[in-house]
């Protein structure tokens, strides 16, 4: 036979591991009780979160076209526009706008009995500042009303002081006054809902709101940018959100009207100065013809008279426009921001060059102005629009220059003709002439006046009209919850409930150094296996007898025909039963074994021949005072120490009272005289001795035995010892040597107990707990489920 070790010290069977998973089911169901019935409690008692969205239209504005020219020179990205949109709409300045317009200087809440929600709009109360004293900021504020009247505000920092609702409530340390709500009722007197405020630092909300906001496009195939938040009050997120898109639109109105604006102001300012010219010239005429008594000499003078009030009215539009020239040039000169200039054309200039250096130029201020939202000082398309805004400027002051030159030559050519009109005048007589002068400064005045009104008139109508480029698709609206999401909760619950058994169940596994399957056997020796013993849950002493369809009773009947197949030249054979510690099953078995033989007809004789702790008599209800030791040390006869057992054909030869020296006295000539005689007697000698793993007496027995039963019990041997027998089978210590695989199918405590060997000690119990009980008496419903699963992992084992 060839007695090299097979050896596969790291071998895993995925069955081990199933039937080690399935010993521990109640764990998982233990774990899916208790974590899923939490996860529920979470998303019952915690505070949701809440996205809300709203979607703006951002339309090309009219400096694209330019900003494309300017970028296209040095090949840098030109649809920008959208982005610098997004930047302004997250810009501190505009955030802090629509934080200042809304009312969140201060959060009310509502502490119920297991946690604190934010009241939005629906507060029983209303608190006002004092803006000129700075109240504490960022400090919980408990207030108890004690009547339709009367409350109590505390806090822990700052004390508690009482006051009075509607009226101002001042000291040194808050000024404030509490109004009533809508929501106010005589139910918050008493055991109320603790209500409580905070004054918030309108700066922290600012940065708060200005990085939690979230833009982005909503379609790259369209200028549609998606604004959204989250919030514990969507309510208020709503309102935000739409107190934002309304500020960003009316900032741009403005924008778009700030030139509008200026024009106006500016035709303001010249009506007033022509109004005051205009009553001191209708005052002069009416006094003097009241005084003088002069009428129109219109017949006469109806020629030259026309003349003149033409060449005046020419004269007022060329003073306007030189006067507007003049403006131009001072403010180009004084001020860098051409933002604010009065367009030409809302002034009715019609110089296409001055019109298209001015609109040129606020353009260029414009992009550069849009550009500081996104783009540092450095970057290289800052300063390229600053030199382009430059050689416009030096354009621009160069092209004024030169309408002024023309303005005069115009106001000087008006002036000669109005001269020569005035000569012809001055032939009328003086009354006359005077009249005619009070008259043309009067109508000259109403010429301009009324030049000017119709201007302001197109100004006005103008920005009546404007309407913002851009415009809110969807208003501000809730898409849903996002936390706690249920159906990640619910997952997360049940993977949790799973995973915590499933890493103490892959830790057993891990740190399983016991036997727990006939292919661990098989890959750690080569020593055969000559049958494997069935789990026994009974209390029988003898299950063969008094419980014998049981699956015990079946596995020794086949283990006791294997044995016929040992030693087959010898008609009686001796067979020694050992195993590496106490607790494997050895004595129990070897009482089977000897029982099952001895039901077949055959001569068995039992020995206990563990002189070190004797418990096989215990086992058979029988005396220890005579036994072996006694028969060694010749103070008794083989007949005086043999006994007859209850079994037919089964006699015992005890241990017999414990000596100093058990070793010596197997290794005496007493001991081979014995064998020789029971041999003879005795179909079947079964010699139960103690674990050869711990002493040494196994080795002197081994020399009379045929066969060599070790015992393998199931998830109770280590491996390790299965090394060690392996090493004792190869160094051919012990012969023919055969493995008994002991109490398979155990899915707990071993039927019959074991106790702890200490120097060569062990017990065995019997009780509910550890010991037998009968396998057929009937089982409830519970006991079946439960039965069945020792069935189910040595139906897996069959694999």
């Amino acid at each position: 036979m060839n007695k090299g070790p097979n050896i596969l010290p790291n071998s895993w069977d995925y069955r081990d591991a199933l039937r080690i998973v399935i010993r521990y089911w109640y764990l998982f169901v233990i774990s899916l009780v208790v974590i899923i019935p939490l996860g529920n409690l979470y998303l019952k008692y915690v505070k949701p979160m809440y996205n809300i969205k709203t979607t703006v239209l951002i339309k090309d504005q009219k400096n694209k076209q330019i900003m494309d020219d300017i970028l296209s020179e040095y090949k840098l990205e030109t649809d920008r526009n959208i982005y610098n949109e997004i930047e302004i709409l997250k810009s501190y300045k505009l955030i802090g706008k629509v934080i200042h317009s809304l009312d969140f200087d201060i959060s009310y809440y509502a502490k119920g009995n297991i946690r604190e929600l934010e009241t939005y709009g629906n507060a029983p109360y209303h608190v006002q500042l004092d803006t000129t004293f700075h109240n504490p900021e960022n400090t919980k504020f408990v207030i108890v009303f004690h009547n339709d009247s009367t409350y109590t505000i505390s806090s822990e920092k700052k004390g508690s002081f009482n006051g009075v609702l509607g009226e101002p409530l001042r000291n040194d340390l808050i000024s404030l006054t509490v109004y009533k709500t809508a929501f106010f009722n005589s139910t918050l007197f008493g055991d109320s809902p603790q209500y409580y405020f905070i004054i918030n630092n309108l700066d922290n909300l600012i940065n708060y709101y200005v990085n939690s906001i979230s833009i982005e496009l909503a379609n790259r195939n369209a200028s549609i940018i998606a604004i959204s938040t989250n919030g514990l009050v969507y309510e208020k997120e709503i309102d935000f959100l739409s107190k934002l898109t309304e500020t960003y639109l009316n900032d741009e109105l403005e924008n778009k009207n700030r030139v509008i604006n200026n024009t106006i102001i500016f035709i303001d300012e010249l009506l007033l100065e022509i109004s005051d010219s205009l009553k001191g010239a209708e005052h002069q005429l009416e006094r003097f013809r009241r005084e003088e008594k002069v009428v129109d000499i219109e017949a006469a003078s109806i020629s030259v008279y026309e003349q003149i009030k033409k060449l005046e009215e020419e004269r007022a539009i060329l003073l306007v426009k030189d006067r507007y020239y003049k403006y131009l040039q001072d403010y180009i000169n004084n001020n860098y921001d051409i933002t604010k200039i009065v367009a030409p054309s809302l002034m009715g200039i019609e110089e296409p060059m001055l019109n298209k250096l001015v609109e040129e130029l606020y353009m260029l201020n414009s992009s550069q102005a849009t550009l500081k939202f996104s783009a540092k000082e450095k970057n290289p398309t800052y300063g390229i629009l600053e030199l382009k805004i430059k050689n416009a400027r030096k354009a621009l002051v160069e092209n004024i220059r030169n309408v002024l030159v023309s303005s005069e030559i115009l106001l000087d050519d008006n002036a000669n003709r109005l001269a020569q009109a005035r000569s012809v005048v001055m032939m009328l007589p003086g009354k006359e002439m005077s009249l005619t002068k009070i008259k043309r400064k009067f109508n000259l005045n109403d010429n301009i006046y009324n030049y000017l009104l119709q201007k302001r008139t197109d100004a006005s109508i103008t920005k009546a009209a404007n309407t913002p480029d851009n415009m809110v698709v969807n208003e501000a609206y809730l898409t849903g919850r996002i936390s706690p999401d249920e159906k990640k909760i619910h997952f997360l619950s049940v993977l949790i409930a799973l995973l915590l058994p499933s890493l103490f169940v892959g830790f057993k596994i891990l740190m399983n150094n016991r036997v727990s399957s006939k292919e661990m056997i098989i890959a750690r020796t080569n020593v055969p296996i000559i049958g494997i013993v069935g789990h026994y849950s009974g209390q029988a002493i003898h299950p063969l007898i008094e419980a014998p369809k049981s699956s015990f009773a079946e596995s020794i009947r086949s283990l006791r025909v294997n044995l016929k197949y040992l030693a087959t030249q010898k008609k009686n054979k001796i067979i020694g039963v050992t195993s590496t510690i106490s607790g494997e099953g050895k004595t129990f078995f070897a009482l089977n074994l000897a029982t099952s033989i001895a039901i077949s007809n055959a001569k068995v004789l039992i020995i206990g021949a563990d002189m070190r702790k004797p418990k096989l008599h215990i086992n058979l209800n029988m005396s220890n005072e005579k036994g072996l030791s006694n028969y060694l040390i010749n103070n008794a006869t083989l007949e005086e120490i043999i006994f007859s057992t209850t079994v037919a054909n089964l006699d015992f030869i005890p241990s017999g009272p414990v000596p100093p020296n058990p070793t010596e006295l197997l290794e005496s000539e007493s001991l081979k005289l014995l064998i020789d005689k029971v041999s003879e007697k005795y179909d079947y000698v079964i010699i139960d001795a103690a674990p050869v793993g711990l002493v040494a007496d196994y080795y002197l027995l081994a020399k009379y035995t045929d066969a060599n039963l070790y015992m393998v019990r199931h998830d109770y041997t280590k491996t390790m010892m299965i090394d060690d027998l392996n090493k004792l089978y190869s160094d051919n210590k012990l012969k023919d040597l055969f493995i008994v695989f002991n109490d398979l199918g155990n899915n707990g405590s071993y039927g019959y107990g074991y106790g702890s060997y200490g120097y060569g000690g062990y017990s065995y119990g019997y009780g509910e707990s550890h010991g037998y009980y009968d396998e057929t008496k009937k089982k409830n419903l519970i006991g079946k489920i439960l039965g069945g699963i020792p069935k189910l992992v040595r139906r897996i084992k069959d694999i």
